[in-house]
Protein backbone atom coordinates (compact mmCIF):
# COMPACT_ATOMS: atom_id res chain seq x y z
CA UNK A 1 0.00 0.00 0.00
CA UNK A 2 1.91 3.43 -0.91
CA UNK A 3 2.24 5.72 1.85
CA UNK A 4 0.03 9.30 1.46
CA UNK A 5 1.85 12.34 1.66
CA UNK A 6 1.29 16.49 1.51
CA UNK A 7 3.94 18.33 -0.15
CA UNK A 8 4.28 22.17 0.40
CA UNK A 9 6.02 23.91 -2.17
CA UNK A 10 6.87 27.79 -1.78
CA UNK A 11 6.75 29.02 -5.55
CA UNK A 12 8.41 31.91 -7.69
CA UNK A 13 9.13 32.21 -11.46
CA UNK A 14 9.85 28.61 -12.16
CA UNK A 15 6.38 26.85 -12.04
CA UNK A 16 8.25 23.48 -13.03
CA UNK A 17 9.95 23.05 -10.22
CA UNK A 18 6.89 22.33 -8.53
CA UNK A 19 5.52 19.87 -11.20
CA UNK A 20 8.66 18.08 -11.58
CA UNK A 21 9.06 17.42 -8.22
CA UNK A 22 5.27 16.03 -7.82
CA UNK A 23 5.63 13.86 -10.64
CA UNK A 24 9.29 12.59 -9.39
CA UNK A 25 7.46 11.93 -6.04
CA UNK A 26 4.79 10.10 -7.67
CA UNK A 27 6.46 7.99 -9.46
CA UNK A 28 10.42 7.70 -7.68
CA UNK A 29 9.50 8.08 -4.22
CA UNK A 30 5.76 5.54 -4.83
CA UNK A 31 3.84 8.40 -2.92
CA UNK A 32 -0.01 9.12 -2.92
CA UNK A 33 0.18 12.90 -2.63
CA UNK A 34 -3.18 13.57 -1.19
CA UNK A 35 -2.72 17.90 -1.49
CA UNK A 36 0.39 20.36 -2.80
CA UNK A 37 0.33 23.32 -0.87
CA UNK A 38 1.77 26.37 -3.14
CA UNK A 39 3.37 29.48 -1.05
CA UNK A 40 2.89 32.60 -3.88
CA UNK A 41 3.43 36.24 -3.09
CA UNK A 42 1.08 38.39 -5.46
CA UNK A 43 3.33 39.39 -8.17
CA UNK A 44 1.97 39.32 -11.38
CA UNK A 45 4.35 36.30 -12.87
CA UNK A 46 4.21 34.68 -9.52
CA UNK A 47 0.41 34.30 -9.69
CA UNK A 48 0.86 33.14 -13.53
CA UNK A 49 3.25 30.47 -12.32
CA UNK A 50 0.32 29.32 -10.11
CA UNK A 51 -2.21 29.42 -12.84
CA UNK A 52 -0.01 26.81 -15.11
CA UNK A 53 0.85 24.75 -12.73
CA UNK A 54 -2.46 24.11 -11.13
CA UNK A 55 -3.36 23.64 -15.20
CA UNK A 56 -0.59 21.48 -15.41
CA UNK A 57 -1.19 19.07 -12.41
CA UNK A 58 -5.12 18.95 -13.28
CA UNK A 59 -4.18 17.50 -16.46
CA UNK A 60 -1.75 14.61 -15.43
CA UNK A 61 -2.98 14.19 -11.93
CA UNK A 62 -6.50 15.40 -11.72
CA UNK A 63 -6.62 13.35 -8.24
CA UNK A 64 -3.84 15.31 -6.64
CA UNK A 65 -5.12 18.98 -4.93
CA UNK A 66 -3.70 22.22 -5.42
CA UNK A 67 -4.30 24.25 -2.20
CA UNK A 68 -2.88 27.81 -2.40
CA UNK A 69 -2.09 30.51 -0.08
CA UNK A 70 -0.79 33.86 -1.43
CA UNK A 71 0.77 36.33 0.82
CA UNK A 72 -0.42 39.85 1.53
CA UNK A 73 3.49 41.11 0.57
CA UNK A 74 6.08 40.66 -1.93
CA UNK A 75 8.87 39.30 0.50
CA UNK A 76 9.88 38.46 4.14
CA UNK A 77 11.69 41.11 5.00
CA UNK A 78 10.79 42.18 8.07
CA UNK A 79 10.22 40.58 11.89
CA UNK A 80 6.03 40.90 10.82
CA UNK A 81 6.28 39.81 7.79
CA UNK A 82 8.90 36.52 8.94
CA UNK A 83 6.07 35.83 12.30
CA UNK A 84 3.14 36.17 9.51
CA UNK A 85 4.56 33.67 7.52
CA UNK A 86 5.34 31.10 10.40
CA UNK A 87 2.03 31.40 11.44
CA UNK A 88 0.53 30.86 8.52
CA UNK A 89 2.34 27.79 7.38
CA UNK A 90 2.07 26.31 11.04
CA UNK A 91 -1.97 26.58 10.35
CA UNK A 92 -2.18 25.28 7.31
CA UNK A 93 -0.17 22.15 8.75
CA UNK A 94 -2.49 22.19 11.11
CA UNK A 95 -5.48 22.34 8.61
CA UNK A 96 -3.67 19.07 6.68
CA UNK A 97 -3.73 17.22 9.72
CA UNK A 98 -7.34 17.38 10.70
CA UNK A 99 -8.15 17.08 7.16
CA UNK A 100 -6.05 14.26 5.99
CA UNK A 101 -4.78 12.82 9.68
CA UNK A 102 -1.18 11.35 9.92
CA UNK A 103 0.93 11.75 6.67
CA UNK A 104 4.07 12.24 5.53
CA UNK A 105 4.90 16.40 4.68
CA UNK A 106 7.50 16.89 1.87
CA UNK A 107 9.13 20.47 1.83
CA UNK A 108 9.96 21.16 -1.87
CA UNK A 109 12.92 24.33 -1.35
CA UNK A 110 13.44 24.78 -4.98
CA UNK A 111 11.24 27.67 -5.28
CA UNK A 112 10.51 30.81 -3.65
CA UNK A 113 12.46 33.83 -2.33
CA UNK A 114 15.30 32.77 -0.26
CA UNK A 115 13.90 33.80 3.67
CA UNK A 116 10.31 31.77 2.73
CA UNK A 117 12.57 28.67 1.92
CA UNK A 118 14.70 28.79 5.38
CA UNK A 119 11.51 29.64 7.34
CA UNK A 120 9.49 26.49 5.47
CA UNK A 121 12.80 24.75 6.68
CA UNK A 122 12.86 25.87 10.15
CA UNK A 123 8.85 24.99 10.16
CA UNK A 124 10.26 21.12 8.89
CA UNK A 125 12.28 20.74 11.82
CA UNK A 126 9.53 21.89 14.52
CA UNK A 127 7.00 19.44 13.27
CA UNK A 128 9.54 16.65 13.23
CA UNK A 129 9.96 16.17 9.25
CA UNK A 130 12.83 15.30 7.98
CA UNK A 131 11.89 15.55 3.96
CA UNK A 132 13.36 18.90 2.52
CA UNK A 133 14.40 18.24 -0.56
CA UNK A 134 15.87 20.54 -3.81
CA UNK A 135 15.92 20.35 -7.60
CA UNK A 136 18.97 20.81 -8.93
CA UNK A 137 18.72 21.14 -13.10
CA UNK A 138 21.65 19.22 -15.11
CA UNK A 139 21.63 22.07 -17.75
CA UNK A 140 20.34 25.15 -16.44
CA UNK A 141 20.89 27.14 -19.27
CA UNK A 142 19.22 24.72 -20.67
CA UNK A 143 16.26 24.79 -18.30
CA UNK A 144 15.94 28.87 -18.25
CA UNK A 145 16.10 28.85 -22.18
CA UNK A 146 13.35 26.39 -22.46
CA UNK A 147 11.55 28.33 -19.76
CA UNK A 148 11.66 31.21 -21.52
CA UNK A 149 10.36 30.00 -24.69
CA UNK A 150 6.95 29.63 -23.01
CA UNK A 151 6.61 32.28 -21.46
CA UNK A 152 3.93 33.52 -22.95
CA UNK A 153 1.87 30.42 -23.17
CA UNK A 154 2.30 30.82 -19.50
CA UNK A 155 0.87 34.48 -19.56
CA UNK A 156 -1.44 33.87 -21.75
CA UNK A 157 -3.20 30.87 -20.06
CA UNK A 158 -2.81 32.75 -16.88
CA UNK A 159 -5.20 35.36 -18.10
CA UNK A 160 -8.26 32.51 -18.65
CA UNK A 161 -10.29 32.50 -15.53
CA UNK A 162 -11.75 29.22 -14.79
CA UNK A 163 -9.21 26.40 -14.61
CA UNK A 164 -11.52 23.94 -16.45
CA UNK A 165 -10.29 26.52 -19.03
CA UNK A 166 -6.81 26.95 -18.36
CA UNK A 167 -6.49 22.95 -18.24
CA UNK A 168 -8.35 22.85 -21.59
CA UNK A 169 -5.54 25.84 -23.15
CA UNK A 170 -2.85 23.77 -21.62
CA UNK A 171 -4.02 20.47 -23.29
CA UNK A 172 -3.76 22.53 -26.99
CA UNK A 173 -0.47 23.46 -25.93
CA UNK A 174 0.60 20.15 -24.72
CA UNK A 175 3.51 19.12 -27.12
CA UNK A 176 4.87 22.45 -26.43
CA UNK A 177 4.43 22.58 -22.92
CA UNK A 178 4.77 19.51 -21.01
CA UNK A 179 8.12 18.91 -21.68
CA UNK A 180 8.87 21.94 -19.73
CA UNK A 181 6.48 21.58 -16.79
CA UNK A 182 7.38 17.33 -16.94
CA UNK A 183 11.07 17.72 -18.05
CA UNK A 184 12.52 13.72 -18.87
CA UNK A 185 14.44 12.52 -15.10
CA UNK A 186 17.64 13.03 -16.65
CA UNK A 187 17.46 16.50 -17.02
CA UNK A 188 17.50 17.18 -13.34
CA UNK A 189 17.83 15.58 -10.01
CA UNK A 190 16.10 15.76 -6.89
CA UNK A 191 18.50 15.94 -3.83
CA UNK A 192 17.10 15.40 -0.10
CA UNK A 193 18.78 18.38 2.22
CA UNK A 194 19.95 16.39 5.73
CA UNK A 195 17.63 16.99 8.23
CA UNK A 196 18.42 16.12 12.15
CA UNK A 197 14.80 16.12 13.51
CA UNK A 198 14.38 16.79 17.25
CA UNK A 199 12.88 14.41 19.75
CA UNK A 200 9.37 14.97 20.41
CA UNK A 201 10.14 15.26 23.82
CA UNK A 202 12.57 17.87 23.04
CA UNK A 203 10.44 19.34 20.86
CA UNK A 204 7.26 20.15 23.75
CA UNK A 205 10.30 21.14 26.12
CA UNK A 206 11.00 23.88 24.23
CA UNK A 207 7.95 24.91 23.05
CA UNK A 208 6.57 25.00 26.80
CA UNK A 209 9.62 27.86 26.89
CA UNK A 210 8.80 29.56 23.82
CA UNK A 211 4.23 29.74 24.63
CA UNK A 212 4.72 30.47 28.20
CA UNK A 213 4.56 33.92 28.91
CA UNK A 214 6.23 33.63 32.57
CA UNK A 215 9.71 32.51 33.79
CA UNK A 216 9.98 28.85 33.88
CA UNK A 217 12.13 27.70 36.88
CA UNK A 218 15.05 25.49 35.23
CA UNK A 219 14.59 22.53 37.49
CA UNK A 220 10.87 22.55 36.06
CA UNK A 221 12.23 22.98 32.51
CA UNK A 222 13.48 19.27 31.99
CA UNK A 223 16.37 20.68 29.93
CA UNK A 224 19.44 20.30 30.59
CA UNK A 225 22.54 22.83 31.25
CA UNK A 226 24.12 22.28 28.29
CA UNK A 227 20.77 23.00 26.14
CA UNK A 228 19.81 25.58 28.17
CA UNK A 229 23.61 27.17 27.31
CA UNK A 230 23.26 26.27 23.53
CA UNK A 231 19.87 28.31 23.65
CA UNK A 232 21.44 31.02 25.98
CA UNK A 233 24.28 32.46 23.28
CA UNK A 234 21.78 32.52 20.67
CA UNK A 235 19.62 34.75 22.26
CA UNK A 236 16.61 32.76 22.24
CA UNK A 237 16.33 32.44 26.90
CA UNK A 238 18.40 34.12 29.26
CA UNK A 239 18.94 32.40 32.48
CA UNK A 240 19.11 34.49 35.74
CA UNK A 241 18.77 33.39 39.78
CA UNK A 242 16.40 34.81 41.62
CA UNK A 243 15.67 33.83 45.57
CA UNK A 244 18.28 31.06 45.10
CA UNK A 245 16.51 29.88 42.29
CA UNK A 246 17.32 29.93 38.80
CA UNK A 247 14.92 30.94 35.86
CA UNK A 248 14.14 30.57 32.39
CA UNK A 249 12.89 34.00 29.84
CA UNK A 250 12.37 34.32 26.76
CA UNK A 251 15.12 36.81 25.37
CA UNK A 252 14.77 38.67 22.17
CA UNK A 253 15.01 35.73 19.65
CA UNK A 254 12.49 33.37 21.94
CA UNK A 255 9.49 36.60 21.78
CA UNK A 256 10.03 36.62 18.43
CA UNK A 257 9.43 32.52 17.77
CA UNK A 258 6.45 33.43 20.84
CA UNK A 259 4.71 35.36 18.25
CA UNK A 260 5.41 33.07 15.37
CA UNK A 261 4.32 30.57 17.20
CA UNK A 262 1.78 31.05 19.51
Amino acid sequence: MKRSCVIICPLGLSPPVVTEFLDYTINIFNYRVLDIYLIATREEKVIESVKVVEAAIKHKYPNVKVTVDYLNYTDVDSDETQIDFMRLVLRRLKWFSNRYGKVDILVNVAGGRKTMVLLTTLVATLVGTPYVYHIIASDIKAFNEALERVRSDISEIARIDSLEGRVEEYRKRLDKLDPVMYPPRDSYKVIQIPIIPYPIDYIGKLMKIITTRKPIEVEESGLDDTTLNMLSKVNIVKIYSKASKKYIALNQLGEKLRKMLT
